[in-house]
């Protein structure tokens, strides 16, 4: 391929590998953030079990094994729908947070954001040392909305450090002026005495536009 189209595609940048959080324990992932993992077979299974057994004429054995497999597949899918994990929390608010600059929403980002967070970037976003600074940032960021869209994470990662700490790394892309740009992000949450999960450092680990810090 030759010509201005190859030359534009060259120049479209390449997100980065950086190192992934820490993985959850298996048994808690799929039991409570991911309990459609085991929720699913199991309701396959128990619908397996009771035609293979009805067509034996073994209705009563069809019942008892169809049914316990059912239930296990029910408490296991009510229990991933009702419990949320510290992780499914920080997730949450940082998917709120993106969508709260994207949109200059500082309400938002005033109740999931400590007042002395910090905002760390060696390049492209300039520091800050607190929440009002941070939400200052957030302000100044009005001019470029217009010609930002798409906006869109493409992952999401997120681990437990300890009973009151977490973290997470979403990779970001956006359009802007026809050009998408990715960003690395690092957050990093504390839980409150109600049990919330507030921001108390946002980190930029790198941004195509400008390239890697590591």
């Amino acid at each position: 391929m030759n010509g201005p189209l190859s030359a534009t595609l060259a120049q479209i940048p390449t997100p980065v590998s950086v190192p992934p959080l820490p993985s959850p324990p298996a048994i808690e992932r799929y039991l409570f953030e991911d309990a459609w993992a085991i929720a699913t077979p199991l309701a396959v299974a128990a619908a397996v079990a009771i035609f293979t057994l009805l067509r034996r004429q073994e209705g009563h054995r069809a019942l008892v094994v169809g049914g316990v497999l059912a239930a296990i597949a029910a408490a296991v899918a009510l229990t991933g729908w009702f419990v949320r994990t510290p992780r499914e929390m920080v997730r949450e608010n940082t998917r709120s947070m993106i969508t709260a600059v994207a949109d200059g929403d500082t309400n938002t980002l005033t109740r999931l954001i400590e007042p002395q967070a910090r905002l760390v970037a060696a390049v492209a976003v300039a520091e800050a040392d607190d929440r009002e600074e941070i939400l200052s940032r957030v302000r100044s960021y009005e001019a470029y909305r217009g010609s930002t869209r798409d906006l869109a994470i493409l992952e999401l990662q997120a681990s437990q450090d300890g009973p009151n700490s977490a973290r997470t790394q979403v990779l970001l892309r956006a359009w802007t002026s026809n050009f998408p740009v990715f960003s690395w992000w690092r957050l990093d949450f504390r839980r409150g005495s109600d049990g919330s999960w507030a921001c108390r450092r946002i980190e930029l680990l790198w941004i195509s536009s400008v390239g890697s810090r590591r």
